[in-house]
Parts: C-alpha cells; structure tokens; sequence
C-alpha cells in the first residue's frame, strides 16, 4: 500500500530585513576581531611575568641538605619526613659567590594564617650550607603577580637581592630582601597601586 496523501509543505519564512542582515555583518566582523585580537594578547600578553620555576626539591638539592632544612623548619619525623622531602619544592638560583636554594614546603600543615613556610639556603663549594632566609609568605596573589623575582644586583652581593609581592587590602606590598652578611633582610617596601 501507498501513501497517496499529499506531503506537508511549511510555508518559508520571508528573507529578513536588509538593516538586520548588515547587523549581522557587522556583528560577525566584530565578533571575529575580537576573537583575533584576545588570542593574539593571549599568546603574547600586555605585561608577561615569568612564574617562579618551582622544581622538585629532590633534583635540585642533596637528600642531606632537604633533610636538614626539614629538621630545623619542622617537627616532622619518619615517614611524615619523607613526605615532606618528597612534595617540598626548591627553585635555583645562581649568584656570584655560590647558589641561593629557595624551598618551599608545598604541605597544608606548613600553611597557616601567616602564609605559607619558604626557606633560603645559600651554597658554596666547600663550605656548609647556611640558611639565610626563612618567612612566612602568602602566595594567593593576584594573576600574574609573582610571589617572588629576582631583583637587580646591587654592588658586590655574593647572591642576587629578592623582591616578594604580597597582598595588602586592595593593593599589593613590594618588598626587596638583599643579603646583609649572612641573612636576607628587608632594603625596602613599598606599596603599589
């Protein structure tokens, strides 16, 4: 058996208007410059800063030195220890006379209302590692504000001087740490709009 019936016709919309067809052209074309224009300052960026290149503390530091910074920073023993070394994180960074190790805990237990444990360690062959910083910073800052750079040499400095950021109310605290002799200690803070 066939269907004999006639098909349904829908009846066609009429064409739109001429001002919302050049609407819509305009739309499209600013749309696609917009497009264009957010991945082009997203691959470039308006002001790029370069992120702390946090590494493993285990390829970059001795398991004596992560163990001894984890023995006068903390409480831990054993396997909590070996956690710890495990998850700590350090960031290299060469200076004149020797290496300064920044590591950073990386533990919820070493985070608290002060912030987050950082510690400085400066090496240099032949000599015992010293611990020349050790701070409690917070590191949720605003997107594309470094917790920590590397700021200017200044004179005959055996390690480069360290600017931190940290959030203050609405604005951000700037604050450059410079070794004096055998400690990081603060040569100026200023706050920034």
């Amino acid at each position: 058996m066939t269907d004999t019936r006639s098909p349904q016709t829908t009846p066609e919309l009429p064409p739109p208007p001429l001002w919302l067809r050049q609407c819509s052209r305009w739309f499209r074309l600013g749309l696609g410059l917009f497009l264009l224009l957010s991945v082009l300052l997203g691959t470039m960026g308006c002001s790029a800063v370069a992120s702390v290149p946090w590494r493993k503390a285990t390829d970059i530091a001795s398991k004596p030195l992560i163990a001894q910074v984890i023995a006068q920073q903390t409480a831990a023993t054993g396997q909590e220890a070996q956690v710890l070394a495990d998850t700590m994180q350090a960031w290299q960074i060469q200076g004149k006379d020797g290496t300064l190790l920044l590591f950073h805990f990386n533990m919820p237990n070493l985070c608290g209302t002060l912030g987050c444990l950082y510690v400085g360690v400066w090496e240099r062959e032949e000599q015992v590692p010293v611990q020349v910083l050790s701070s409690y910073l917070k590191p949720n800052l605003p997107p594309n504000q470094p917790l920590f750079e590397v700021a200017q040499r200044q004179g005959e400095a055996a390690l480069p001087c360290l600017q931190v950021q940290q959030a203050e109310s609405a604005r951000l605290r700037r604050t450059t740490l410079c070794l004096v002799e055998t400690r990081y200690q603060v040569v100026d803070s200023r706050l920034l709009e």
